[in-house]
């Protein structure tokens, strides 16, 4: 139309074809006014539309759209540093059981659930350390992660994983004998976790399966999927912006830190019982895996025999009296008078022994250590206990000073039950073992 009236040229800009009603509106506009103009004034004039000034907006130019760039690598390495306590804290206590610095401990009268406690007082305190130090340099290089969110939801989220991740290491130590075993295989257990996690936990998230948690639940039950799971919504809601509050916390990422958050509590809960069970049935002088049955027996007994007006230590001078007798046939002389003098006692009598028997392992791999083993050790007496390698020597030394604990047989050590004045014994006792028991730097 403006070449047929008036000779204009008309320009159509690239945006007015990407809007065609708005663009055939515009140039039809520009094609009239150059036209009246060249026809009424002789003036030959080529007219343009602008864009209304607007602000600026980066995201738009932004190639990750204002994403945290930062974020998306810290969803890299953070899962490694939350997990590297489960590698040192598994693999320092297995040290310790390897080297039986452990042993030495029991035998001189720590108590097994004070050697826990301390040890996860120790490792929660390091924990804290690197969490403050990972705070500070959050801070400073302002990550998402450690900036955008409520800081009282991420100390609770620390304070749940930590402890679940404790739990957890204390867990792992119970199935490793040897330290150099169990460096490789932690170390693999952490590298896996957090691969074959990462991308599964991923798809999952991606997938957008809203709160359906059935695709969730097969890898719940292992803590460190749990952990990945959850740090992993608090790492991409910081690189996209999203915060986490109080106010949300129980519905962002399809509630998925809120029910990890009970996960991690529930199996943190679950694991302290597991540890001191498999402790007791795999660790040194292990137990049957019904131990608890014959333990339960034992305090009946114990009940019945204070009911009656009897002693315990009465009554297991005379059980232990009447086994032994049903055994003495055919024992030589020597060996049957020990065995009538430690049955007799005496105030002169600072240590009896009552038919020591201690069998370790089960079935057709049971070993029988010591076979009914009786004698005395007077007030003030040197006492020498002599035997050929492997006569069970130092397993009933072993008994006699808590470590292990006899599959039959008693023992009165200064007027203290074995079995049930075992800290009374240690204050009265002291042991220096055959070979040198101490941490390395020392």
């Amino acid at each position: 139309l403006g070449r047929w009236w008036g000779g204009g040229e008309i320009s159509i800009p690239q945006f007015l074809v990407d809007k065609p009603v708005t663009g055939m509106m515009l140039a039809l506009q520009s094609s009239m006014n150059a036209a009246i103009l060249a026809k009424h004034g002789g003036v030959r004039l080529q007219t343009d539309t602008k864009s209304f000034p607007t602000i600026f907006d980066k995201c738009a130019y932004d190639p990750f759209g204002c994403a945290s760039i930062t974020d998306f690598v810290a969803s890299i390495f953070l899962p490694y540093i939350f997990l590297l306590w489960v590698f040192l804290a598994a693999g320092l206590v297995v040290f310790e059981k390897s080297a039986k610095l452990r042993d030495i401990m029991v035998m001189s009268g720590l108590k097994m659930r004070v050697y826990w406690a301390v040890m996860w007082l120790f490792y929660s305190l390091q924990y804290w350390a690197m969490i403050g130090i990972l705070w500070i340099a959050g801070a400073a290089t302002d990550l998402g992660t450690f900036t955008l969110h409520d800081p009282g939801v991420l100390l609770l989220w620390f304070v749940v994983w930590g402890n679940c991740m404790i739990a957890f290491a204390f867990l792992l130590s119970t199935f490793f004998t040897s330290a150099r075993t169990a460096t490789v295989v932690l170390l693999l257990v952490v590298v896996m976790s957090v691969q074959a996690g990462t991308s599964l936990i991923r798809e999952l998230i991606i997938g957008d399966i809203g709160l359906d948690e059935t695709p969730y639940l097969p890898y719940m039950w292992f803590p460190p999927l749990v952990m990945l799971r959850s740090l992993l919504w608090l790492i991409i809601g910081a690189a996209f912006g999203a915060r986490v509050d109080w106010a949300n916390l129980t519905t962002y990422g399809n509630e998925g830190i809120w029910r990890c958050l009970w996960y991690m509590i529930g199996e943190t809960l679950l694991m302290i019982p597991m540890t001191m069970y498999f402790e007791t049935v795999l660790g040194p002088g292990g137990r049957h895996p019904l131990f608890f049955v014959d333990d339960l027996k034992l305090w009946h007994a114990n009940r019945t025999a204070a009911a009656a007006g009897g002693t315990l230590r009465a009554a297991t001078t005379a059980s232990a009296s009447i086994e032994m007798a049903e055994r003495a046939a055919g024992e030589p002389d020597d060996v049957k008078t020990e065995r009538l003098r430690a049955e007799q006692g005496g105030d002169n009598q600072a240590v009896r022994v009552l038919g020591f028997r201690k069998v370790f392992g089960r079935g057709e791999k049971a070993k029988v250590a010591v076979r009914d083993l009786s004698f005395a050790v007077n007030k003030n007496e040197c006492f020498g206990l002599l035997g050929h390698n492997g006569a069970g020597k130092t397993t009933a030394i072993s008994m006699l000073c808590g470590l292990y604990k006899p599959t039959s047989g008693r023992a009165i050590v200064d007027g203290f039950a074995l079995d049930r004045d075992m800290a009374s014994i240690h204050q009265n006792m002291g042991v220096c073992p055959q070979h040198d028991i101490l941490w390395n730097d020392l």
